[in-house]
């Protein structure tokens, strides 16, 4: 009989920054990319699993502000070098794709986050994610990681 059911594929794994450095509270931080998001090594995949790993927070940070958001810019759109989006900053935090949540009662140390099926631009574009920092707290601890997994859906087999 055959399988009729939809698959998830997950493409390899892109180490996108391999060293963060640490931020201030509200900042918006694009570290020191490790390897590009490119047309080439997103393919065709219209979503992605984003993993940040080594981030350090005191115990001081407010319920009210628990997360890490995600911005995304695009690089390359229609295959042009120069069609890139501007770069977020604090006057300009277009293209919000989501956010790393801190649970309240989460104590100090380092923690490991996830955010599932994010946006990916498509087509011939690449793009960048970049991070705002909305514990009210610094992030302590410059060295922490962000992984980027592709996925796309893989249809029905006969």
């Amino acid at each position: 009989m055959a399988d009729a059911s939809t698959k998830v594929f997950h493409g390899a794994s892109i180490a996108y920054i391999t060293s963060g450095a640490s931020a201030a509270a509200a900042a918006i931080v694009g570290a020191t990319i490790a390897n590009a998001l490119t047309s080439t090594n997103l393919s065709s995949y219209p979503r992605c699993d984003l993993i940040l790993s080594g981030v350090s927070t005191s115990n001081t940070t407010n319920a009210a502000s628990m997360n890490i958001v995600i911005y995304r810019r695009d690089l390359d759109l229609g295959g042009v070098t120069t069609g890139d989006d501007y770069a977020p900053a604090t006057s300009n935090s277009n293209k919000f794709v989501g956010a790393f949540n801190r649970h309240t009662t989460a104590s100090s140390g380092a923690f490991v986050f996830t955010a599932i099926d994010i946006p990916l631009p498509g087509g011939n574009a690449g793009c960048e994610f970049w991070l705002q920092n909305n514990f009210s707290t610094n992030l302590e601890n410059a060295g922490w990681a962000l992984t980027v997994i592709p996925k796309t859906d893989v249809g029905a087999t006969a």
